[in-house]
């Protein structure tokens, strides 16, 4: 299994890209403008759905940031690689392929089967 400070490394450098790109969202949202314009033109429509689905990407990339939080806050409290259901120790391949779990693969299916 990777170092603590191996996986404090990952976490920082995913935090450090997803605020970029939270950055870059909010930067390209097609509504940041003023609207006068795209109206007059009849574009307003076209960019009234750019900016939905800024917004969705832009939900969607800070569930991951808050993920990305949870993991890191998990790591300073000594509790990373514990289930937060069972405390059992997560599987390490799991946190491999996905450091920010917080659940075992047990829990995780029991989460998923009560959504």
């Amino acid at each position: 299994m990777a170092t603590i400070q191996t996986i404090q490394k990952k976490l920082d450098e995913e935090k450090t890209r997803l605020q970029k790109q939270l950055a870059t969202l909010s930067a390209e949202d097609p509504l940041s403008g003023d609207m006068t314009e795209a109206h007059e033109s009849g574009e307003d429509a076209t960019r009234t759905a750019a900016h939905d689905r800024n917004i969705a990407l832009r939900r969607e990339v800070e569930m991951m940031l808050a993920d990305v939080m949870d993991a890191t806050k998990r790591v300073k409290e000594g509790t990373y690689g514990k289930c937060e259901v069972c405390h059992d120790a997560i599987e390490p391949a799991r946190l491999a392929l996905m450091p920010t779990a917080g659940l075992c693969m047990r829990c995780q299916q029991r989460e998923e089967k009560r959504s």
